[in-house]
């Protein structure tokens, strides 16, 4: 994953990428990006929460978001699946999904698992997943 930290803060700080992480990324060759991220914006109402994130994930790689509890982790995710209001570009293999519906993110294999809320504790952690990735075809 590379990164492009636009945070006021800069490096280092909770949400921003790491300048390792960039230079990994980039001295492992040009594999083409399954997802890539330009200036994200997220808000909940009036509350903005992400500003101007940007990262790349190359196909092929396994990524992890790691940050203190309100660093933005959720919301970037929720940001993906287009479960809040954004800005920006998200771009999934060659092809702009901001503004998509969710559930034609989902379609196209994206998906925001929330930690213990939202599951069925009665169900394995596999079975969740496949509940989680059950599109209703009924309703546009």
């Amino acid at each position: 994953m590379s990164t492009n930290d636009t945070s006021p803060d800069g490096p280092g700080s909770p949400g921003s990428g790491s300048s390792t992480a960039s230079l990994l990324a980039e001295a492992v060759g040009t594999e083409a990006s399954a997802l890539e991220v330009r200036n994200l914006d997220a808000r909940y109402g009036q509350i903005q929460v992400l500003r101007g994130m940007s990262f790349t994930v190359n196909a092929g790689e396994v990524v992890v978001i790691l940050g203190a509890n309100g660093a933005g982790k959720t919301t970037t995710l929720r940001a993906l699946c287009g479960m809040v209001a954004t800005s920006g570009s998200i771009i999934l293999d060659g092809q702009e999904v901001r503004g998509k519906d969710t559930a034609e993110i989902v379609r196209r294999g994206v998906a925001h698992v929330p930690q213990g809320r939202g599951t069925f504790p009665e169900l394995s952690v596999l079975d969740n997943m496949h509940v989680g990735a059950y599109v209703r075809r009924d309703r546009k």
